[in-house]
C-alpha cells in the first residue's frame, strides 16, 4: 500500500532519469496519468491475489544477475553460443517459479503456444520466454519446484499471468 503511495515519487524520479522535464500538460501528462493508472490497477490485483491465499515473493525485477551470460552448445551445428537476457520479472507464486514478461503492447496468448517445436521460429515471444526458462534452469540446476514462463499483459483487466503451452504442456 506504501508503493501506491510513493508512486508519483518513483514516476517524477525515472522521468528526470531520462531526462523528461515537460510534464504538467500535453502528451507526457495524459502518458503519465495512463501509466500511474495501469501501476495503480497491478498492484491492486496482485494484493487481491495475496487476499485470495496466494504467495508471492519477487525474487528479480529487471534484473541482469537474475541470468547471467551463460554458453549453450548446439552440438547440431558443433557451435558453442553466448546468450543471456534481462527477465522482467522472476517470482516464486505459492509453490512454483514464474518467469514473467511484461507486455504493454497487443498479445494474443497464442503467441505463446505450439503443438510442436518446429512451431517455435514463428513465435519469437514464446522462443524468448523458453530460453529465459533455459538459461534460468541452467543456472539453478537444483530447482525442485515447478517452472512456468509466460506473459502478464499490462493492457489487460484481469492481469492474469498467461503460459507458455508445447503441446499443451505448461510446466517447463
Amino acid at each position: 500500500l506504501s508503493m501506491k503511495k510513493e508512486l508519483p515519487k518513483y514516476i517524477k524520479e525515472s522521468l528526470f532519469e531520462q531526462n523528461i522535464q515537460e510534464t504538467n500538460r500535453g502528451k507526457n501528462l495524459l502518458i503519465i496519468k495512463a501509466v500511474e493508472r495501469i501501476i495503480k490497477n497491478f498492484f491492486s490485483f496482485e494484493i487481491s491475489e495475496i487476499k485470495k491465499g496466494n504467495k508471492i515473493i519477487v525474487k528479480w525485477l529487471d534484473n541482469p544477475e537474475a541470468i547471467p551470460p551463460q554458453q549453450l552448445n548446439l552440438p547440431t551445428n558443433n557451435l558453442n553460443v553466448n546468450i543471456w537476457g534481462v527477465i522482467d520479472r522472476i517470482d516464486l507464486y505459492n509453490n512454483s517459479y514464474r518467469i514473467i514478461d511484461y507486455k504493454t503492447g497487443n498479445f494474443n496468448p497464442k503467441e505463446i503456444q505450439c503443438n510442436d517445436m518446429s512451431e517455435i521460429q514463428e513465435k519469437p515471444k514464446l522462443l524468448q520466454l523458453l530460453l529465459y526458462a533455459l538459461l534460468f534452469h541452467k543456472q539453478n540446476p537444483q530447482l525442485d519446484r515447478p517452472l512456468f514462463a509466460g506473459i502478464i499483459n499490462l493492457r489487460s483487466n484481469n492481469f492474469q499471468f498467461q503460459t507458455c503451452k508445447i503441446n499443451k504442456i505448461i510446466n517447463i
